[in-house]
């Protein structure tokens, strides 16, 4: 492997050289390149030497290329354009202007148009990055996060250990309660969640968001019941099926009350208020390209 001041030596010799040939002479070359003159003309000569052949003719008023100099000459401006845009690339990526960002999504915040218009305003402002989407459960979101096979993911909270993750609020949006429209009548408020005591259950899967899961069962134990788990599901289509279906009520966020409208009643809840958060999470230290699409995010969240 070459030494990287071997690789530097290399580079600035074919950048005298590109200057001299532009210029063919050695003064305005050297001036061009912002060096005097004389180390200018040593520097061309080493490169002659390594190379074993003469690449320019040295005439009383200035250089003329050599036929081992234009073709010389022919390679190295290619070279050199694929160094510069090498180089080029190299410093956007730095900046996160340039880039692929994995990022995965769990299954319930797909239909979440406002995180859907900040990811449109991240396009705009960095056109050069790429995003790969995925879907996925909460817990193989984090893990594959952690183990450094996504960039970020964007989740729902809460969720137990995020200890080493940066983490992202996004937005916060209201549990409804889904049921049939002709659905048994309750004897609670239709805004309580005491109104689901007497009622079929579906709630996600414990596998899929077991701090979800187990905050919503807590929550119908504070409002005096013990919730009738009769399903449940890891995803929150296939759980508002199964209300469709008839197999019973369901407590599901805000932004997927457009699904199976008309054959589903959604109701507010107001006692309690249950809320859920969304937020994006990566790991410390993340690639700038990931800062960006974070901070992107953010700004948009606050309006």
């Amino acid at each position: 492997m070459h030494k990287p001041h071997k690789n530097y030596m290399v580079l600035r010799y074919l950048r005298y050289f590109m200057a001299a040939a532009e210029h063919l002479n050695l003064t305005r070359a050297a001036a061009d390149l912002g060096i005097a003159q004389p180390p200018f003309s040593q520097q061309l000569r080493k490169l002659e030497e390594l190379l074993g052949v003469a690449l320019f003719e040295r005439l009383p008023r200035g250089l003329k290329l050599t036929s081992a100099g234009e073709a010389f000459g022919a390679d190295i401006h290619k070279m050199m354009e694929l160094v510069d845009r090498a180089s080029t690339r190299a410093r956007h990526a730095g900046q996160g202007l340039h880039g692929t960002i994995n990022v995965g999504f769990c299954h319930s915040t797909v239909f979440l148009r406002p995180l859907a218009e900040m990811i449109r305003h991240y396009r705009n402002a960095w056109p050069g990055v790429e995003l790969d989407p995925s879907e996925a459960g909460t817990p193989e979101l984090v893990s594959q996060v952690r183990n450094g096979r996504l960039d970020a993911a964007v989740i729902r909270l809460p969720y137990g250990d995020l200890q080493g993750l940066q983490v992202h609020p996004i937005l916060s949006e209201p549990m409804l309660i889904a049921s049939l429209p002709d659905g048994r009548e309750a004897t609670a408020p239709r805004d309580t969640l005491a109104r689901l005591a007497d009622q079929p259950l579906i709630l996600f899967s414990r596998s899929a968001g077991p701090d979800l899961h187990d905050s919503l069962v807590e929550a119908c134990r504070i409002s005096g019941f013990e919730p009738q788990l009769t399903q449940s599901s890891s995803h929150i289509a296939s759980a508002l099926n199964l209300v469709a279906g008839g197999f019973g009520w369901a407590i599901v966020p805000e932004s997927i009350a457009d699904l199976h409208r008309g054959l589903i009643d959604y109701q507010p809840l107001r006692q309690p208020p249950l809320q859920t958060t969304v937020a994006l999470i990566h790991e410390e230290g993340a690639p700038p390209a990931v800062g960006n699409l974070a901070r992107a995010i953010e700004q948009g969240s606050r309006g």
